[in-house]
């Protein structure tokens, strides 16, 4: 029998516009001729006609449950997603629609800027921009995160969005949650010298990584909305200053 977070990842993607709500049927009516007494399968039987009261029984039903397996969910979410994209009849702009919708259903255990997660809102970014490649690589690398070919870098790597820096003084890069970099305490860990981490202004989004600590702190461009582009290269534009106006210096990967 699958897990709940199995089916709740099913009924993310099929109340966002992927097919899936007559496999979860299927599975549901084989389950329940087998199990029948089963008081949550009866309860999943009857909501069975209506896909957004099937969502809302699961998104309830892990609402504040300390038992939600975020692994078990994701394995699942991007397994079906990696389905769905290898289709041959799969249309990449409506995919990656689609991906956007799964992004807003996620649960609220998720956090909106975690790996691989995040790649179902970016995604969409790079086609704004025109940029198919990078859409695809993000969506790629995303799959890639449940079947152990990431780096190990990159499961070193803590994100951080540039609205969520409090304070640039002394040296450190504070945020709002009291957490620190010091650039000082970055040097040397990867390039020799002054250089503290590495840059890349073309990426989607932009980013900085500083070598910091046990996890590396990834800060991601990101805003949304008018004139986001901009708004972005501007904050960006703040951090590269920071860095050298203490003489230090990041390796540009652009």
């Amino acid at each position: 029998m699958k897990r709940f977070e199995e089916l709740y990842a099913l009924s993310v993607l099929f109340v966002s516009g992927f097919d899936l709500f007559g496999e979860y049927n299927a599975w549901l009516d084989e389950e329940f001729l087998k199990n029948g007494d089963d008081f949550a399968l009866l309860e999943m039987e009857e909501l069975s006609s209506d896909k957004y009261k099937t969502h809302s029984f699961f998104r309830q039903y892990f609402y504040d449950n300390p038992d939600f397996d975020k692994n078990i969910f994701g394995k699942a979410l991007f397994g079906e997603l990696e389905r769905a994209y290898h289709d041959k009849n799969c249309d990449f702009d409506s995919f990656v629609n689609n991906c956007y919708a799964v992004y807003q259903n996620l649960p609220k255990q998720i956090e909106w800027d975690e790996e691989p997660f995040f790649a179902l809102d970016y995604a969409g970014d790079s086609i704004e921009w025109g940029d198919y490649k990078r859409a695809h690589e993000i969506i790629e690398n995303a799959f890639r995160f449940y079947s152990g070919e990431l780096s190990a870098s990159s499961a070193e790597i803590k994100i951080r969005s540039f609205s969520e820096i409090a304070a640039l003084k002394d040296g450190e890069i504070t945020f709002f949650d009291g957490e620190k970099v010091a650039l000082s305490s970055c040097a040397g860990k990867k390039w020799s010298g002054r250089c503290v981490g590495e840059r890349d202004s073309g990426a989607n989004p932009p980013y900085f990584v500083f070598f910091s600590g046990e996890k590396w702190t990834k800060i991601i461009f990101c805003k949304k909305g008018l004139l986001k582009k901009r708004k972005n290269q501007r904050d960006f534009a703040i951090i590269q200053r920071f860095v050298q106006s203490l003489g230090f210096t990041t390796m540009d990967l652009q």
